[in-house]
């Protein structure tokens, strides 16, 4: 039975998330949840939380929540989850935890999961909704 990984802003797709979560499950695998969201609160419980990408992207997301109150350009904090859900998979897939990938995002959450998707190697499934 094989790991998923679902990367997704919780805040905004946490429905569609739990949908396809359901459907993993119902196939006997085991789906692990990514949430790549800053601003909003998630709807969702998540496997590996919004504040640990932001941590493994190089920021707490305290830090990318004031600079958004402050009015910093939305890309940084893009930026900094981008890293993180990159850094999440790779370490996910370095420790045999990881077979497939899907994202869910509307623009932010695209730029999210298919950078993370182009950390894994080819052969990899990887889905991206949008």
């Amino acid at each position: 039975m094989g790991n998923i990984a679902i990367i997704a802003t919780l805040d905004t797709k946490g429905g569609e998330v739990q949908f396809v979560k359901e459907r993993i499950e119902r196939r006997g695998h085991q789906p692990l949840v990514i949430d790549a969201g800053v601003l909003g609160q998630p709807s969702l419980k998540a496997d590996y939380t919004r504040e640990q990408v932001a941590e493994a992207g190089g920021k707490t997301l305290k830090e990318l929540i004031e600079a958004a109150e402050r009015g910093v350009d939305r890309a940084a904090a893009t930026n900094v989850m981008i890293e993180g859900a990159k850094k999440t998979v790779r370490d996910l897939y370095a420790q045999g935890k990881l077979d497939g990938l899907i994202s869910l995002g509307g623009s932010t959450g695209t730029s999210i999961g298919l950078a993370a998707m182009k950390t894994l190697p080819i052969g990899i499934p990887k889905l991206m909704l949008t």
